[in-house]
């Protein structure tokens, strides 16, 4: 009696794959989406870091000496220690809480590679002066990378790599969701 096989055939379908994998390197070579929730999260901290003087990046500001803090009361209120409109219009802290103000740097950087970078910052002349400080005024850290922040961008970067801009996703769900289900 002869040996019979009983098989059948599989065969796997790889178009869907394949397509999730285009998107994938697509969306790996412009992260424009993420780079612009980066600045709307890096002007919420600096709004916080304004309005705690400096305690939000874990480096409070020093007072300001007495006389200059009565002179900077009479003239502006009690606003801050580094708020208060300056005589060419140029505003430190909105610089750094709003795109559209005088001295605001936010720039998304394409190379050749796609775009993958961006700047954050400010270009009003005296900022440095604050951030680094002088030999008459303590340095007072006006701009800063917050706690946890690159966490939220490795996530934010990988849910934008597998999703895209999709409303449903919040930052942290992906990561979550790759836990749950699809990692051992």
């Amino acid at each position: 009696m002869a040996k019979r096989k009983v098989t059948t055939n599989v065969s796997v379908d790889t178009t869907e794959v394949r397509k999730r994998f285009i998107g994938f390197r697509m969306r790996a070579k412009n992260f424009t989406p993420v780079l612009r929730w980066a600045f709307q999260q890096l002007q919420k901290a600096h709004l916080k870091n304004f309005a705690t003087e400096g305690r939000a990046s874990d480096s409070p500001w020093r007072p300001l000496d007495p006389e200059y803090a009565t002179w900077k009361l009479e003239r502006y209120g009690n606003q801050g220690i580094l708020v208060g409109r300056r005589a060419d219009g140029s505003d430190l802290r909105a610089s750094l809480i709003f795109s559209n103000s005088r001295g605001s740097i936010r720039n998304i950087i394409t190379t050749a590679e796609g775009t993958t970078s961006a700047e954050f910052g400010t270009d009003l002349p005296y900022a440095k002066f604050h951030q680094t400080g002088t030999r008459d005024m303590p340095a007072r850290k006006v701009v800063y990378v917050p706690q946890f922040f690159k966490y939220k961008m490795k996530l934010a970067v990988l849910e934008h790599i597998l999703y895209g801009e999709k409303d449903e996703f919040k930052v942290g769900d992906a990561y979550t969701t790759l836990r749950r289900g699809l990692l051992p």
